[in-house]
């Protein structure tokens, strides 16, 4: 029992790792392999697992069948690739298969609900705490540690604070015996992460946004019990938005791991104008935002050279980089060593910044559907009170994918998927 227990406090010591270093913590080495490396391999390795599950049971209505036929669409596509079992890049480039497995992992390892209030305090205390990383100052200890031991450091992206925002909210909201003061930590930390969101990314500002609101309708109650109580909290988190806002802006303080000074925080993002920038254009889709025309140029020169190479329904598989990925431009070349793009990290991004346009290019329309199935099996196994709890917690996770790397990476997707299967195993409180 000691040693069950010691198991359990060493694995969500390490989740908490994860969640407050996020992608410079992956990237430490521990004998020669970096820890996101080992938490793939691990998620490959459960596939044994879950394979046994389903024939055990037998349960074709399952999200252990719909994984069970991701595997044998990635065994097929290794075979007719001729792809090479030992080269390590295979099952990097299809990582998204294996840390989808941690949703099986968690179905396993959470053998009791949450009941003790220190876990959702520390949810709390982690969230401001990646604020105040985020906006106010990074630890130079921490910041050289990394630089010295992990092969990138990155303070957080928008979609790990996304990670961070919704677990802790929803959580709060769905699994603790929820207070006021709950409702009122909810308001106050939305207003000051708003503008962060707004800054770092557009999408994961829009998923935390439609979060947020769905959270206000489920709690719209807590503003009719005092109108003096509800009237001091909008003015304090006006307040704390605004200064926020003025926070984000200011060049005194760094929030990405290039130490660049913020400036105007509205006029910078465009973002209520990239909304309405589409545009077509001898058959293709361009927006006037940079950014988003960027990623639009990609999808398209991945969709339309599989549709000309006659594998939309297969992709290309998993020996090498994706196609539209290989011009230097696209993977934030910063020096080219040996013909080789590297960036000041030295590793070239090899990312599409979607993840259904990913898994798209890997594995073709075939394993699109394989992916959609695979939630809404999970869905279909749930009652409609919670799926409909789910669905507040699943959407803004998918929708900040669609437009960012998230997915393709290692702790966004476990962090997920481990979240998920606790949702799928435990009812709400309502």
């Amino acid at each position: 029992m000691k040693n069950k227990n010691l198991l359990s406090l060493l694995v969500y010591f390490g989740l908490l790792l994860l969640a407050i270093f996020a992608r410079s913590f992956v990237g430490l080495e521990i004998l020669n392999f970096r820890i996101g490396e080992g938490l793939v391999a691990f998620g490959f390795i459960f596939s044994v697992y879950v394979i046994y599950e389903f024939f055990k049971n037998k349960k074709f209505k399952s999200p252990n069948f719909i994984a069970i036929l991701l595997y044998l669409n990635f065994v097929i596509l290794i075979f007719f690739n001729g792809s090479n079992l030992i080269d390590t890049y295979v099952y990097k480039s299809s990582s998204n298969i294996w840390t989808l497995n941690y949703f099986f992992i968690g179905l396993f390892f959470f053998r009791d609900k949450f009941t003790n209030n220190t876990v959702f305090n520390i949810f709390k205390s982690v969230l401001i705490l990646s604020y105040i990383f985020s906006v106010i100052r990074y630890p130079d200890y921490l910041k050289n540690f990394f630089l010295e031991y992990s092969d990138k450091f990155v303070i957080y992206k928008g979609s790990d604070l996304l990670a961070l925002f919704v677990i802790t909210i929803f959580f709060i909201s769905k699994y603790k015996d929820y207070q006021y003061n709950d409702f009122v930590y909810f308001i106050l930390i939305s207003s000051i992460f708003l503008p962060l969101f707004l800054w770092m990314s557009r999408g994961a500002f829009f998923s935390v946004l439609l979060f947020v609101i769905w959270e206000l309708i489920y709690k719209w109650k807590y503003f009719l019990k005092s109108f003096f109580r509800t009237a001091c909290l909008l003015l304090v988190a006006t307040l704390l938005f605004v200064q926020s806002s003025i926070s984000v802006q200011s060049n005194k303080y760094e929030i990405n791991e290039t130490g660049l000074a913020l400036t105007n925080l509205v006029q910078n993002k465009n973002t209520i104008d990239s909304l309405f920038s589409l545009y077509f254009d001898k058959g293709r889709l361009y927006s006037t935002d940079g950014n988003f025309n960027w990623r639009l140029d990609i999808w398209q020169d991945v969709i339309f050279d599989l549709n000309d190479k006659d594998i939309l329904l297969t992709g290309y598989g998993y020996d090498s980089i994706i196609p539209a990925m290989e011009k230097p431009g696209r993977q934030g070349c910063e020096v080219i060593d040996q013909g080789n793009c590297l960036t000041n990290y030295g590793i070239p991004n090899e990312h599409v910044h979607s993840y259904i346009v990913n898994i798209l290019a890997r594995g073709g329309f075939i394993q699109v559907v394989l992916i959609l199935l695979f939630y809404l099996m999970i869905l279909y196994t749930i009652s409609p009170k919670r799926r409909e709890h789910m669905l507040q917690f699943l959407i803004p996770f998918l929708l900040c994918s669609m437009f960012d790397i998230g997915m393709e990476g290692v702790q966004y997707p476990i962090l997920f998927f481990l979240s998920l299967s606790y949702i799928a195993k435990y009812p709400t409180n309502g």
